[in-house]
């Protein structure tokens, strides 16, 4: 599954990928590349979501939350994303507050 959503993650960086994504959505360049930006971010939502739950389906953390506070869930971002860790650790943050609006959301 994580390489999955790395691939995806790569290929939507790709002019080949906004170029189709104009061509046959018939959207302009800008658009284009402006919906390949959300879903590049998507991509790396989903990356982050896979790490997390593979963490603690080994047993290395009791949530994606815990999970994604941990060194290795940041440094895999880093591996697996082709992040600078400045940028993973900012990921991780963001994945972070994602888990505890989730969270809150399953309790309300």
């Amino acid at each position: 599954q994580n390489d999955r959503a790395e691939s995806k993650h790569a290929a939507s960086k790709s002019s080949e990928f906004i170029q189709r994504l104009a061509t046959e959505g018939n959207f302009s360049m800008e658009k284009a590349t402006s919906i390949a930006a959300r879903y590049q971010s998507s991509c790396v939502t989903e990356l982050a979501s896979s790490i997390a739950e593979e963490i603690v389906q080994n047993d290395r953390a009791e949530s994606k939350h815990a999970a994604s506070k941990s060194s290795e869930f940041i440094q895999r971002l880093a591996t697996e994303g082709n992040f600078s860790m400045e940028k993973a650790t900012s990921i991780a943050a963001r994945y972070q507050s994602s888990c505890v609006t989730e969270l809150a959301s399953s309790i309300a």
